[in-house]
């Protein structure tokens, strides 16, 4: 019997995803809506220390000129 692979070749490795919308999205809530980060960590039910932990608070704004209407 011949052996099993246990890993393909390197060139089918792919770099990993840098996550980006929900960073974008804590962004946007403490930027464009004023939520306090404290505010914002209640909202989401975690201790204020760990919002900087689990939320790359260092992302880049929310797209320039976004705002949110009533559609009716």
């Amino acid at each position: 019997m011949g052996r099993m692979k246990l890993r393909e070749p390197a060139e089918f490795d792919f770099p990993p995803e840098q996550p980006g919308v929900v960073a974008r999205m804590v962004r946007l809530h403490l930027d464009t809506f004023g939520y306090a980060a404290k505010e914002f960590a209640k909202l989401l039910r975690i201790h204020e220390k760990h919002l900087g932990e689990f939320y790359d608070l260092t992302a880049k704004p929310t797209v320039p000129g976004l705002k949110l209407r009533v559609v009716r």
